[in-house]
């Protein structure tokens, strides 16, 4: 489980031109304070035309109180607390949010760690054989995560679906896949993760992998507690060289733990 706190500190939007603003964007729910000059005040949802936001809260800072702000925010469990320097009227941006190791869960895609999913014609290899690199159709409309490869006329087709950043899965032990796989005369599905982001039309060099061959509703739990750094974060697709084979895999969930 990680925390994310992005801090930026900003000269407009002041309320009165001796004001500064903290203003803290956090997900609905949070618990935030800021204090300051010796004195503490629990937030509240901005309220704008009669609505409370959902995730925007503010506070004014008079010149005489201007110094060192600390940012407490609790969220269940979880609480980040940070400081930032208020020493010039203007706006000061905490955004905050509380991150879990997904990758993907029931249609969010995660992009502001991922950067998206992407299917790529990036193959694995089969010995003796030649598998040729194909683009998996990927469906990412709904609320799981669709992707399959199909062969005909004898060949093996291989593709793989990716994380478009690299995850720093230094604090992280396993990924677990929830999935369902479809299979005509496939061959298999490989879940990984790789620090080589392999050019197109090339095999995939995975640091750590697991294959599956089985069909229906599974959970693949990836081992990367050797792994320390970045790396993508994807699973690719086998299609068999029988004259016609297909292999789908269904996505309800991809999450670090």
């Amino acid at each position: 489980m990680s925390l994310v706190l992005n801090l930026t500190g900003g000269g407009s939007g002041n309320i009165l031109a001796t004001d500064a603003i903290i203003r803290v964007i956090a997900p609905y729910g949070t618990s935030i304070s800021v204090s300051i000059g010796g004195s503490s005040k629990a937030l509240t949802p901005i309220t704008i035309s009669g609505t409370q936001s959902e995730n925007c809260y503010y506070d004014i800072i008079k010149q005489s109180a201007f110094g060192t702000a600390t940012i407490t925010a609790t969220l269940g469990n979880d609480t980040v607390t940070e400081t930032v320097s208020v020493s010039a009227a203007g706006e000061y941006t905490v955004t905050i949010s509380f991150w879990y190791g997904q990758l993907y869960a029931s249609g969010n895609q995660y992009t502001e760690h991922t950067g998206g999913w992407v299917a790529k014609n990036v193959k694995t290899t089969v010995s003796g054989q030649t598998v040729n690199a194909v683009y998996p159709v990927l469906d990412l409309s709904g609320s799981t995560m669709i992707a399959s490869v199909s062969s005909s006329g004898g060949s093996n087709n291989s593709g793989s679906v990716l994380t478009t950043n690299k995850i720093d899965l230094t604090d992280f032990d396993t990924i677990t896949y929830v999935v369902s796989i479809t299979y005509s005369n496939a061959r298999g599905v490989t879940f990984y993760a790789t620090s080589v982001n392999s050019a197109g039309d090339s095999a995939f060099s995975a640091d750590v992998s697991q294959t599956t061959y089985d069909s229906g509703n599974q959970t693949i739990t990836l081992d990367v507690s050797a792994l320390s750094g970045e790396y993508y974060v994807g699973f690719n697709l086998l299609a068999g060289s029988s004259t016609s084979a297909s292999v789908s895999v269904t996505v309800t969930s991809i999450i670090c733990g």
